[in-house]
């Protein structure tokens, strides 16, 4: 219990600030943070050298389902505005870890 209450704290604490909706994606609210966490079994910053995999792939955001990916990449990295796609410097198009995440912007 004490990994996912670390996660959750993270969560919060790396969430960046001035988040703006951006098509199906915004800002996570508590309980966004809460449900999201319960589908990691690692944190997401401390590890660099792995992929980490959510339960599933598709996350329930809005009532809408989305892509975790994504998701993390708006409310962590930054803004999916001029975005064309998020992409996994380790090549896995499961992988979530934080530092695995960059984006093709629009030119």
């Amino acid at each position: 219990m004490e990994l996912r209450e670390d996660l959750i704290k993270d969560m919060y604490e790396n969430q960046l600030k001035n988040i703006t909706r951006s098509g199906m994606y915004g800002r996570m609210n508590g309980n966004d943070i809460h449900r999201m966490a319960m589908c990691f079994d690692k944190h997401l910053w401390e590890v660099r050298n792995e992929c980490i995999y959510p339960s599933s792939s598709k996350f329930s955001y809005d009532r809408q389902k989305v892509l975790f990916h994504r998701l993390l990449y708006h409310n962590y990295i930054g803004s999916l505005d001029d975005v064309k796609s998020v992409r996994h410097i380790c090549g896995n198009k499961q992988c979530c870890t934080i530092a695995h995440l960059t984006a093709d912007k629009d030119t």
